[in-house]
């Protein structure tokens, strides 16, 4: 019987930060991390073994889907 397990990849990128690479289990638990951080100012901790704070990363861009690429409206 065969186990299949998913997992999720997080690219962190920032102008001002080097950015970070995350590797999570299904549960958003953080496996590996390129480097780990704590920001302080919204009380998050980015860690192996801790839970990866999707409500506080923010997402400024939108996925590209084929209808909107066929549709020339992806930025």
């Amino acid at each position: 019987m065969a186990l299949f397990t998913f997992t999720h990849i997080a690219m962190m990128l920032y102008v001002v930060y080097q950015g970070n690479i995350v590797l999570t289990d299904y549960d958003y638990l953080i496996l590996n991390i390129l480097r780990p951080r704590t920001d302080e100012s919204q009380d998050v901790r980015f860690a192996v073994r801790e839970t990866y704070p999707r409500d506080s990363v923010r997402q400024t861009q939108t996925s590209a889907t084929i209808e909107r690429l066929a549709n020339g409206t992806v930025d």
